[in-house]
């Protein structure tokens, strides 16, 4: 590790002992080289992995920095623009606990607003080896218990009637930059 004191830049190397470790806010990321500001509080974490509540994120990279930076003008309602918050580059996402995942999300980014929500970008759905299906707007997963009553999780759906036949389907939420709405479509 290397922390020069003028800049407050630290520079971390993983070894043979184990990642580089990164904690902020009781949330713990692992990963193999930390750039980091600490006076700033901005920086990069390569191949890291860590989780958010019950949800296993790994990736190419990760963009630590103030939330502001992440979403702009559009902050959520009570939010401190300065707390921290993550870009996830390269993303898998699961909520499998198994070490090799049923099922994952993957994506080019992952953003992680903490205590809120971690927004999926246009994952692709696997099971398994197999993918299902590219999801067409962002995925979000809400963090709190407010958010989740409001939204449900994609989730998959059997229909059947009898004039028809069964059906396979999603429903929940899709969401885009700005607005959502809740559907419910079978094949």
């Amino acid at each position: 590790i290397e922390y020069d004191g003028e800049t407050h830049q630290v520079k971390a190397l993983s070894s043979a002992e184990g990642p580089v470790t990164f904690v902020s806010s009781g949330r713990k990321l692992s990963g193999e080289r930390l750039d980091y500001n600490i006076a700033s509080r901005r920086g990069t974490l390569t191949h890291p992995n860590g989780k958010v509540d019950e949800i296993d994120i790994k990736g190419e990279a990760i963009e630590v920095m103030p939330l502001s930076d992440i979403v702009g003008g559009k902050m959520p309602r009570g939010a401190d623009p300065e707390e921290e918050a993550g870009r996830w580059l390269g993303a898998v996402v699961t909520t499998c606990p198994q070490p090799n995942p049923h099922y994952r999300l993957e994506t080019k980014e992952v953003v992680v607003i903490p205590n809120r929500r971690v927004i999926v970008r246009k994952p692709r759905v696997f099971l398994g080896k197999h993918l299902l299906f590219a999801y067409p707007f962002d995925y979000v997963m809400p963090l709190n218990e407010n958010e989740r009553r409001k939204r449900r999780a994609l989730f998959p759906k059997v229909g059947y009637e009898s004039k028809k036949g069964a059906g396979l389907g999603v429903s929940g939420p899709f969401v885009w930059e700005n607005g959502s709405l809740n559907l419910e479509v079978i094949g």
